[in-house]
């Protein structure tokens, strides 16, 4: 090596990550290197901005205008305004919304998700960890990567993009089943992908003293004009 010259290329550290290549972030483990979750791409692109999730909760209510927050809050004012502070200290409530480590408390708060050929053969499943909006948008995420999709030409510069299922339908549905899943219970929320179906499942039943009978003849005597 005498005599000869060293070239060193130096390359910064970007200020925005996960850094994406083909549309994919990869995350290094010892030896090895896999592809990262969408819960974990989207926790770490939100630190790398300055922003956490409850930061981001407080400028989606004020977009939306459904809860307005001022926009200086400090947690411990924004889980006051939201009723998530009980005599100084946190609720569940408020450890699933934006605990650190909510899995940590509540073992069984998370969503299983796979795709079954049949009620035992299983191709593929996951576990998504983390709060309920980092559950939400897992589940999203396992959507966008194993769904079918087509394409239908309409004539405009961009095709249009057909899912086997509606997104937006299956985040209500993702998001409805975690709202109101049974946290006592030791099982988690279930998502099943099969050939024909997709089924999102609770453990639970009604509240005390609410029977499908009853469910029913409210159903009806609503329906039913009065005079």
């Amino acid at each position: 090596m005498r005599g000869k010259r060293v070239v060193r290329i130096q390359v910064r550290e970007s200020r925005v990550r996960p850094v994406m290549y083909h549309g994919k972030g990869c995350h290094r483990s010892g030896s090895t290197t896999r592809q990262m979750g969408v819960e974990e791409g989207t926790r770490i692109a939100l630190s790398s901005v300055g922003m956490t999730w409850d930061r981001d909760f407080v400028r989606l209510a004020n977009e939306k205008g459904r809860r307005p927050v001022p926009a200086r809050a400090s947690p411990a004012e924004v889980l006051e305004k939201l009723k998530l502070l009980l005599d100084g200290r946190p609720t569940r409530a408020a450890i699933l919304l934006f605990g650190k480590d909510p899995q940590g408390f509540y073992g069984q708060a998370l969503v299983k998700i796979g795709r079954f050929r049949s009620e035992t053969l299983i191709v593929d499943d996951r576990e998504v960890r983390g709060t309920l909006f980092e559950q939400v948008e897992g589940a999203m995420g396992y959507f966008r990567e194993k769904l079918d999709t087509r394409f239908v030409m309409t004539g405009k510069p961009q095709r249009d993009v057909i899912w086997e299922y509606p997104l937006e339908a299956l985040r209500e549905a993702v998001t409805n089943a975690l709202c109101h899943r049974e946290c006592l219970s030791t099982a988690q929320t279930q998502v099943r992908v099969y050939d024909r179906e997709l089924l999102v499942m609770n453990h639970g039943g009604l509240p005390s003293g609410i029977t499908l009978p009853r469910v029913r003849f409210e159903e009806v005597r609503r329906a039913i004009p009065v005079r």
